[in-house]
C-alpha cells in the first residue's frame, strides 16, 4: 500500500547534468531560450472601448502613453491583436510519452476559464448562477472561443471540463455541477449563538442588562470561541481560493495571449478578521496575496470577478443582526470582560473591495449589484475579443522588489481603459524555504498541469521488484528556452525536480526529489538551444496500487514552473 507523506520537493545536490546531457528536441515549435541579461521585459494588454462596451479598433503606438510609478516609459513593442475563436488543436500522441505542451500556431485565441466558486458562495446563490452561465452560454454559441470549467469548493480546485468551443458540452458538463454548503453558511449556522440562552434571541443582541459577572465571562468565552473558529475558517478558505488562483494562473501560463477568469464568487475578504488583536486585521497573508498577482500577471490572465450575490436585500437574519448591535457586555459594568475584537470594515465592503482590487490588478473588471450575470459573462469574454499589447524594457538594475504602480493613457476622449493597475516585482532567490515549499506542494496537488515550462515525460521501463515495489524509469525533457540561463553566473541553472504518486484513494506519496545546480559549458551552449535540456533517472514506487505520476519542474531564478501528469496502473 502506498504510505501518505507530506508532499515537498528534497532539494538534494546533483552533479552538473546539464552540461553532459543529451536528448531530442521535442515536437512542436522551439522558442528562443530564455537567457537573463540586464534587461526585463514588461508587457501590459490594454483594452480599449467607447462608453457602449464597444472597442476601438486601429489605434497606433503613438496613441498611448505608459506610466511607472507615475514616470514616462518608453514603449518598445506595440501589437494590436484579434484573437480568434478557433479551437484548440489537439497534440500528436507519441506512444509512452506525456507532455504539457500547448499546441502553438499563428494564431491567438479568445480564451475565456470560467470558475464556479462554491467554496465562498452561498448556497441559495450557486443554482441561479450556474443558471445565468448556461444562459450565457446558450446565447454564444457561435462566437464562443475556447473556454474551460472549473469549480472552487472545499476540497479544492477541480476541472470539470478542459478547453472547448462546443458550448453544449458545457452545458451539459454544468448540469452534472451539485451546490455544496460554502463557508457562509457553515459559519452563518453556528457564529455567536448561544443555544441555552432562555431569551428569544442570542444574548449577544438581546436589549437586557446582565449584571452577573459569571454570566458575562461565559458568554464572552463563547463568542471568543466562535470569533476564533470563524477567523480560523476565513483565513483557511481564503488560502484555498489564492491556491486556486495560483493553480490557474500557472496552468495556462502557456497558453499564448490575454486570458479571461470568469470567477462567478460569492466574494472572499482582502482583509482579514483577528478577533484577538488590537485593530482586529490579520495581515499575514499579504505574501501570497502578492504571489498571486505576481503569477496572474505573468500567465496574462485578467480577472473577471462576477458577484453571484447580485442585488442583496438588507440582511435581516439573526446573525446579521448580531453584527449591527453593540453587545451587552460592553454596556453596563465597568467589569465587563474584553469581546473579540471586530473587523473594523462592514464584511460586505471588504469584500467588494476585494473584488475590485483582483480586477484592477489583473486588468479584467468586477461585474457588482446586479442580477443580470448572463450579462456580465458576457462582457468579460467580449473583452478578449481585441487588445492592445504594449511593452517596455524593465533595467535589471531597477529590480528592488514591490508593487510598482501602472497607468495608460489614450490620446482619444470618451473611453474606458483596462489594464492592469500595477505589477510586483519578486526576488526569487529570496523566497524562504517554506515559501518554496508551498509553491511546490500546490503543483503536486494541482488538478491541471502546470505549463510555464513546457515538459515531456517518457517512460523508458517500469519493472516489479520481489517485495512488490516498482522501479520506474524515465527521461524528463524540457523544451529549448523552457529554463532560463544566467549568462552572467557562467551560464548557470538552477531546477527543482520532483515527482509524486497518487494511489486509488487520492492519497500522495513523494517518490522524487532532486535539484538540479549546474553551469552549462560553453560548448555545450549551441547543443541546448537546439534540443533543450534531458534528465534521465529512476524512481521507486512503493507496493500497491498507484493510477498516476505527477511530475513538478521548477525553474529557481525566473520562479516558472511546469508539471505533467502521466497515468499508469500498478497493483
Amino acid at each position: 500500500m502506498i504510505r501518505p507523506l507530506p508532499i515537498f520537493l528534497l532539494a538534494a545536490m546533483l552533479p552538473s547534468v546539464l552540461a553532459k546531457s543529451s536528448g531530442q528536441a521535442a515536437s512542436g515549435a522551439v522558442p528562443l531560450p530564455t537567457f537573463r541579461t540586464q534587461t526585463e521585459l514588461v508587457t501590459v494588454p490594454v483594452v480599449v472601448t467607447d462608453k457602449s462596451g464597444k472597442h476601438i479598433t486601429g489605434l497606433k503606438q503613438s496613441d498611448f502613453t505608459l506610466e511607472e510609478n507615475g514616470s514616462r516609459r518608453e514603449i518598445s513593442h506595440f501589437e494590436e491583436i484579434s484573437p480568434t475563436s478557433e479551437a484548440y488543436r489537439v497534440p500528436d500522441k507519441v506512444a509512452r510519452e506525456y507532455s504539457n505542451f500547448i499546441p502553438t500556431d499563428a494564431n491567438v485565441r479568445r480564451t475565456s476559464i470560467i470558475v464556479i466558486d462554491l467554496l465562498n458562495t452561498p448556497f441559495r446563490h450557486q443554482a441561479q448562477t450556474r443558471k445565468e452561465i448556461i444562459s450565457y452560454l446558450s446565447k454564444h454559441v457561435e462566437d464562443n472561443g475556447p473556454t474551460s470549467l472549473c469549480i472552487l469548493d472545499g476540497n479544492g480546485l477541480k476541472q470539470i471540463h478542459s478547453f472547448t468551443s462546443n458550448t453544449s458540452v458545457l452545458i451539459d458538463a454544468l448540469k452534472l455541477v451539485n451546490g455544496k454548503l460554502s463557508s457562509q453558511d457553515l459559519q452563518a449556522a453556528g457564529n455567536l449563538v448561544n443555544p441555552d440562552s432562555p431569551h428569544p434571541f442570542d444574548d449577544a443582541t438581546a436589549d437586557i442588562n446582565v449584571a452577573d459577572t459569571s454570566t458575562q465571562l461565559l458568554e464572552v468565552m463563547a463568542e471568543r470561541v466562535d470569533a476564533d473558529y470563524a477567523a480560523y475558517d476565513q483565513r483557511l478558505n481564503t488560502q484555498k481560493t489564492l491556491k486556486a488562483l495560483e493553480q490557474i494562473g500557472q496552468a495556462y501560463a502557456g497558453i499564448p495571449g490575454r486570458k479571461a477568469l470568469l470567477w462567478a464568487t460569492g466574494g472572499f475578504p482582502f482583509f482579514l478578521n483577528d478577533p484577538r488583536s488590537v485593530i482586529g486585521i490579520d495581515s499575514s497573508l499579504m505574501q501570497n496575496y502578492e504571489r498571486t498577482w505576481q503569477i496572474l500577471n505573468a500567465a496574462n490572465i485578467a480577472l473577471y470577478p462576477i458577484d453571484s450575490q447580485g442585488l442583496l436585500p438588507p440582511d435581516t437574519s439573526q446573525r446579521g443582526f448580531a453584527s449591527s448591535r453593540t453587545s451587552v457586555a460592553s454596556r453596563g459594568s465597568s467589569l465587563a470582560p474584553n469581546r473579540p475584537t471586530r473587523l473594523p470594515i462592514d464584511a460586505r465592503t471588504n469584500i467588494e473591495d476585494s473584488l475590485r482590487t483582483f480586477a484592477a490588478a489583473t486588468g479584467g473588471q468586477a461585474c457588482l449589484n446586479t442580477n443580470d450575470l448572463a450579462n456580465c459573462f458576457a462582457k468579460a469574454a467580449t473583452d478578449s475579443s481585441q487588445y492592445y499589447l504594449l511593452s517596455y524594457y524593465l533595467s535589471q538594475n531597477d529590480r528592488k522588489p514591490g508593487w510598482r504602480k501602472l497607468k495608460v493613457h489614450v490620446a482619444v476622449s470618451s473611453v474606458e481603459i483596462r489594464a492592469r493597475d500595477g505589477f510586483f516585482i519578486g526576488d526569487t532567490k529570496q523566497h524562504s524555504e517554506g515559501s518554496l515549499k508551498e509553491q511546490l506542494d500546490t503543483a503536486a496537488v494541482s488538478p491541471i498541469d502546470y505549463t510555464s515550462i513546457p515538459l515531456a515525460i517518457q517512460l523508458k521501463e517500469i519493472t516489479k521488484a520481489a517485495n512488490g515495489d516498482h522501479n520506474v524509469s524515465f527521461t524528463l525533457l524540457a523544451q529549448s528556452g523552457a529554463l532560463t540561463i544566467d549568462i552572467a553566473d557562467n551560464n548557470h541553472v538552477y531546477v527543482d525536480i520532483g515527482a509524486v504518486v497518487e494511489n486509488g484513494k487520492g492519497q500522495l506519496a513523494r517518490v522524487l526529489g532532486q535539484t538540479i545546480d549546474a553551469h552549462i559549458k560553453p560548448d555545450n551552449i549551441a547543443k541546448v538551444m537546439k534540443e533543450g535540456v534531458s534528465f534521465t533517472s529512476d524512481l521507486v514506487v512503493p507496493a500497491g496500487k498507484a493510477t498516476l505520476l505527477r511530475f513538478v519542474v521548477r525553474d529557481g531564478q525566473s520562479g516558472k514552473m511546469g508539471s505533467v501528469t502521466v497515468p499508469i496502473h500498478l497493483e
